[in-house]
């Protein structure tokens, strides 16, 4: 490669040229004594000049060459990752990684909440995804163990909070049982949460289940609830399903309960669009606090899917939660 003063060519020929000037004055004294001596000197010395700038004009452009030719490589490169990435998404039918990333956004009396999260999910066999079953129940449907850890980062004006989590879901195609466990906790405090699953495949297709919360807060001492939840997708035989949810969790320190139900359409095998109802009480049909929800999702490719989501009033932050997200399989 060359040399990296070959680039200041110009600023090497005005210092030359100064030289030049400078030579030319002490030749017009030569030249007045000795006129075939000048003569002579001075073209030897226009030889060299045009010599030096020609070899130094060269240099550089030869240094430029090889610079496009980097760049040039370099676009290549990204072009051919990005085809590569294509290709793969474009063939997979099958995926054993599942990493995600998701940004969510609210308010709690006035003040502005981010919540942004990393998750990422291995599975120990690898998810078919070759037959007809929504992209996003695959794992669901085949019964396909994993473990997963998540990396989360909650902004409030200038305070943030870390938090992270590590959990398992443990099915299998040799036996009908399920569960699922999740540990959860947030750096600088004491405050822990583990929730579980532990259920039955009533078929394929159909979970049921009991559900429990324990907590740890910060200030000492703990609380434990229970419920109970199932899930169901259900073939119409057009090559679209229908995904069916209800939950109901009993806050035992608060004396009231928390109900939920849920639907996704799914539209073939990779776009589905859901509504979510949420609601808080001491009985079944009287609400204190309710939240609905909206929530999509896309597969782009076969391994590239994106999502979005809006719950309005929720349960948690008591105002609109907008939340966006990505996830790539592999």
């Amino acid at each position: 490669m060359p040399k990296i003063w070959s680039l200041n060519w110009q600023r090497n020929c005005a210092i030359k040229f100064i030289t030049y000037a400078k030579l030319c004055w002490r030749f017009n004294q030569i030249h007045r004594i000795f006129p075939v001596l000048y003569g002579y000197l001075f073209d030897i010395y226009t030889f060299i000049y045009r010599f030096v700038q020609r070899a130094l004009t060269f240099r550089s452009l030869h240094c430029l060459r090889f610079l496009n030719q980097k760049v040039v490589l370099m676009k290549r490169s990204m072009l051919a990752l990005l085809i590569a990435v294509v290709s793969t998404g474009a063939a997979a039918n099958s995926y054993q990684n599942e990493s995600s990333v998701d940004y969510g956004n609210s308010e709690i009396n006035g003040v502005d909440l981010d919540l942004w999260q990393l998750k990422h999910q291995y599975f120990f066999n690898a998810v078919d995804t070759s037959g007809n079953t929504p992209r996003a129940e695959a794992a669901f449907i085949n019964k396909n163990a994993s473990v997963f850890g998540t990396l989360s980062r909650l902004s409030a004006d200038s305070e943030d909070q870390n938090g992270w989590s590590v959990g398992g879901e443990y099915m299998d195609q040799s036996h009908n049982f399920y569960g699922k466990l999740e540990w959860l906790h947030y750096s600088g405090t004491d405050y822990q949460e583990v929730d579980g699953t532990v259920g039955y495949f009533i078929s394929n297709d159909w979970l049921v289940g009991a559900i429990f919360e324990h907590s740890r807060p910060d200030q000492g001492g703990s609380s434990t609830n229970y419920g109970v939840m199932t899930k169901k997708l259900w073939d119409l035989g057009t090559g679209d399903m229908i995904n069916l949810e209800a939950n109901i969790l009993d806050y035992r320190d608060d004396s009231a309960t928390r109900y939920g139900v849920g639907a996704d359409y799914y539209f073939g095998k990779n776009f589905s669009a859901g509504v979510g109802y949420q609601w808080i009480s001491d009985g079944v049909l009287s609400e204190s606090e309710d939240s609905l929800s909206l929530r999509t999702k896309w597969f782009a490719l076969p391994n590239l899917s994106l999502s979005a989501s809006v719950a309005f009033d929720a349960l948690e932050t008591g105002d609109d939660v907008y939340q966006v997200g990505a996830s790539y399989r592999f």
